[in-house]
């Protein structure tokens, strides 16, 4: 799964740089290739670049695959059947380095043709110091290898001799079959050591031509760990983002929402309040009217009124009609209330002779819900005057 992802996290744009080592001194040559889907195309090519004038030349963010050539690098074609048929560095660099401790150097072993192999041999020193000065200025080399070798990854299938400008490459068929220096540089053909150790950055690591060293090896790996690491923080950052924002959002509308609803609430709990005091006052006056008889189905308040009115004589003056008088509360231990006598009715008004009234209450008492007529009160101050009375009817 983790080479997967390394492989998803690989860099689209890379560097390869060639370091040539002179009598004078190191020079540098720089190409450039970018990955453009399933093909490999060259961006760029510098020749005779200083490690100062990469600054200008390269983006600190791409990576550098590094070859090494020149004065230190001794490369020989050998048959490995003569050295027990497994080029390593403990066997093949005593024998082709008399006197040399084989943990001072670096080896690097190609494929010939048959048996044959093209290795190159480069002190531990000499390569470390180089990658230390190109590392010291900020950029970061992520694979090594030694020769003109990386030139075999841009190759035309169909050369048999190849110009890799310091060198020339002959193959029999797809084998190699001998390196040589060129006595005249061809500088059109330089970039293609650099260009090729570029381009072999995107191939898997069995098809590499690289120096045989565990240290080199782990570069490439913890460069691509390193790339992974940043992306996924970067899309965990981004997801932690996103849920934070989307949680501010929705406490953002959940928070304006129950705003909203505080607002209602308190609202109807005004009018709740409101409500609840005219259900008291409802309350009030219905007891009110129940006390009065006003809402039992027995009340003929209205059917009282007509008799009466029907039967009173023209001569009196009606001041005064009760029907269910009310009468206060005489019990002291409760608090106040009006009583009614829901079986009352009682009559007040004024008329010139009391005979009128005396005849009146004789028709009341012929009514048939009428139980008795009492004549409660008359008053009258002179014959001239008229004079006020007070019936009260007892309903049976």
């Amino acid at each position: 799964m983790f080479d997967f992802l390394r492989e998803k996290v690989k860099p689209k744009r890379v560097a390869g740089l060639q370091c040539q080592i002179g009598a004078e001194g190191k020079s540098f040559d720089l190409a450039i290739v970018q990955r453009v889907k399933a093909e490999v195309e060259s961006e760029k090519s510098e020749l005779n670049v200083s490690v100062s004038q990469l600054n200008q030349k390269l983006e600190k963010s791409i990576p550098i695959c590094l070859s090494v050539d020149g004065k230190g690098v001794l490369t020989r074609k050998i048959d490995i059947q003569e050295y027990g048929g497994t080029p390593n560095s403990e066997k093949l660099i005593p024998q082709l380095l008399p006197n040399a401790k084989a943990t001072n150097y670096h080896l690097q072993v190609v494929k010939g043709k048959s048996s044959n192999r093209f290795v190159s041999i480069i002190r531990k020193d000499v390569l470390e110091g180089i990658i230390a000065e190109i590392e010291n200025a900020g950029f970061r080399i992520v694979q090594v290898s030694a020769g003109p070798f990386a030139a075999l990854f841009v190759r035309n299938d169909e050369q048999l001799t190849m110009n890799a400008g310091r060198f020339n490459l002959e193959f029999d068929g797809d084998d190699l079959t001998e390196v040589s220096s060129n006595a005249e540089i061809d500088e059109k053909h330089i970039q293609l050591v650099p260009q090729g150790n570029a381009s072999q950055f995107f191939l898997p690591e069995s098809a590499k031509i690289l120096i045989q060293s565990r240290e080199f090896g782990h570069r490439l790996t913890e460069f691509l760990d390193e790339q992974l690491f940043r992306v996924l923080g970067w899309g965990m950052l981004a997801t932690i983002l996103a849920v934070l924002l989307v949680n501010y959002l929705v406490f953002d509308q959940q928070n304006s929402r129950n705003q909203e609803l505080a607002v209602s609430v308190e609202s109807y709990k005004d009018q709740l309040n409101y409500l609840s005091a005219l259900k008291k006052k409802t309350e009030e006056r219905q007891e009110f009217l129940a006390g009065a008889g006003w809402t039992s189905p027995e009340s003929k308040t209205s059917f009282y009124a007509d008799e009466l009115a029907a039967n009173m004589p023209s001569q009196i003056k009606l001041t005064g009609m009760q029907i269910f008088p009310r009468t206060k509360n005489k019990d002291r231990s409760k608090q106040q209330k009006w009583l009614y006598q829901t079986n009352e009715i009682v009559l007040t008004g004024s008329v010139t002779k009391s005979t009128i009234v005396n005849d009146w209450m004789k028709e009341l008492s012929a009514l048939e819900w009428a139980e008795s007529v009492e004549l409660v009160d008359y008053t009258q101050n002179s014959t001239r005057l008229k004079g006020e009375f007070e019936i009260r009817i007892v309903i049976g």
